[in-house]
């Protein structure tokens, strides 16, 4: 059931009666330094690569390196070089000392953090009269952070509340939400990660042969390919993602006081959520070259090149839609008479969530004038590194679901010198939920409790762990709990169990009068 949990219950600033026009500024900046990455407790680098050059001289790497695409570090590969004669072993130690003499986390600090800020404005205006209070407000947020990405968030809420009549009062609030993001720079463990193990030695510099080894797509394709290799430092600008997100949330309600302990009201809350997600790989980035190369077919006897990705952009946009109307009518009583006191509602809840959403890859994409080439999505062509065949990924794929839900709930509780307490609640959901069984889409649940306040039973104190008695006592028997459950989820473990009632009576000491409750 929808709230079967627990709710949490907000209160947001509203409008007084009869209160003069009121208005409420705010301007906040917050800026951030750099994130010190020299805090991450990493092995030295001077040591990692021993440890690879150990590891090298064992034969661990020699599955990586006899496969010519896989990518491996920069040390492996000054070993692998010298073991084949390419590098003497005196280019080879130099080679290694300058690699032990380029730590990754200070090139990144310097090419890729920025300061973070952030700023946040609000401004609200609110007053009331004597039949009305009103509230109207409004806040931007925009942060920039360390990885240059970008978010901003506007929100617009307007409410009122109105004194119809000396019985009648109503509700009306409306919720705007507008934000974007864009993502930014990669971060520095992607950056930093060569076949799935961590090289702090990297010069983030220099072109990136990730996820491939770099000789092999510098010769690859005889030069008939597109540049096959990873720049890092630029990369993010041809790559990037863009979010939109709107949402609307309307909230109407009547309360109508029958008697001065009842009550009766009615609810309707309609909120509509729409999203895109941009995700833009122009030609430049390493995704939309890559994406092109592992399908380019090259004929051995004519040298011909054909695209089965053709060239130009990948854009891929992401849409989500989500409707929702809540309507609910509920009696409340609430009367306090002498020694006794009384609490109870009843009500009745209906919902329908309706949910959509589409997404489309675009290849060859040219924003001007907008063109689009077709892919074949259905076929499997070869690669070009290992020859298996494989489907271009993608397709459009749209999808749309509906759940309606229904429920009657109620709850009451009687209360007795303030002391002894009865409490009975229950409720009846039900769902159009696909594919469950007729009798399982109604739902009934209840509860019962007595709570008696604590008792005593001739034995005032308990000594604490040192064998003395404290100062102010402490309460053998805090409380007596009886309490029955329908169905009763912790303890059931199959269908039929469903029918049983489980009766629990705890009595629990505590050190300090507090409660505590336990379930068995």
């Amino acid at each position: 059931a929808r709230a079967g949990n627990g709710v949490i219950i907000i209160t947001t600033k509203k409008g007084k009666y009869r209160q003069g026009q009121t208005i409420e500024m705010s301007a906040t900046a917050i800026w951030q330094a750099k994130p010190d990455l020299f805090q991450r407790r990493d092995m030295a680098i001077s040591d990692q690569i021993d440890v690879e050059q150990f590891l090298f001289n064992q034969g661990y790497f020699d599955g990586t390196t006899g496969i010519p695409y896989l990518p491996i570090s920069p040390a492996v590969d000054v070993f692998l070089r010298t073991k084949n004669g390419e590098l003497s072993p005196a280019d080879s130690a130099v080679q290694i000392n300058t690699l032990k003499n380029t730590d990754a986390r200070q090139a990144y600090t310097n090419l890729y953090y920025q300061h973070a800020l952030t700023q946040q404005y609000a401004v609200n205006l609110r007053g009331g009269s004597d039949r009305m209070n009103w509230l109207i407000g409004g806040a931007y947020d925009r942060s920039v952070e360390a990885l240059a990405a970008v978010n901003q968030k506007l929100n617009l809420r307007m409410q009122n509340t109105y004194k119809l009549s000396a019985r009648l009062s109503g509700d009306l609030s409306v919720y705007y939400t507008y934000t974007t993001g864009t993502t930014g720079k990669p971060d520095y463990t992607t950056l930093t990660t060569v076949g799935g193990r961590y090289v702090p030695s990297l010069s983030l510099t220099d072109p990136i042969g990730e996820p491939y080894n770099r000789r092999y797509t510098d010769t690859a394709g005889g030069g008939k390919l597109l540049d096959w290799n990873y720049y890092p430092q630029n990369d993010w600008k041809h790559a990037y993602a863009t979010t939109r997100t709107d949402e609307l949330i309307g909230n109407l309600s009547l309360h109508y006081q029958l008697l001065s302990s009842l009550t009766v009201s009615v609810f309707y809350q309609y909120q509509q959520q729409r999203s895109e997600v941009s995700r833009m790989a122009d030609q430049e980035s390493f995704f939309t070259r890559n994406m092109i190369n592992l399908f380019t077919q090259i004929d051995p006897v004519t040298g011909l090149v054909s695209y089965i990705v053709p060239k130009g952009d990948i854009l891929t946009l992401d849409h989500s839609r989500t409707r929702s109307q809540n309507a609910r009518a509920q009696v409340q009583f609430n009367k306090i008479f002498g020694n006794h006191a009384v609490r109870a509602l009843a009500g009745t809840e209906i919902r329908e969530l309706e949910t959509s959403g589409d997404n489309s890859p675009f290849y060859g994409y040219i924003p001007d004038p907008t063109t689009v080439a077709l892919v074949d999505f259905v076929n499997a062509y070869p690669t070009f590194i290992t020859g298996q065949p494989q489907t271009i990924p993608g397709g459009y794929i749209a999808s749309r679901i509906t759940n309606r839900f229904l429920s009657f709930y109620g709850n009451a509780y009687y209360e007795y010198l303030n002391k002894y307490s009865i409490s009975v609640s229950g409720r009846k959901d039900g769902s159009n939920v696909f594919g469950v069984s007729t009798n399982d889409k109604w739902k009934p649940l209840w509860s019962a409790g007595l709570i008696i306040p604590p008792l005593s039973f001739g034995l005032s104190t308990i000594p604490d762990s040192a064998g003395s008695s404290p100062a102010n006592g402490i309460s053998a028997w805090n409380l007596i709990f009886l309490r029955a459950d329908y169905p009763d989820r912790w303890i059931t473990t199959s269908k039929k169990d469903l029918t049983s009632m489980v009766l629990l009576l705890l009595i629990t000491p505590t050190l300090d009068n507090s409660i505590q409750l336990s379930k068995t």
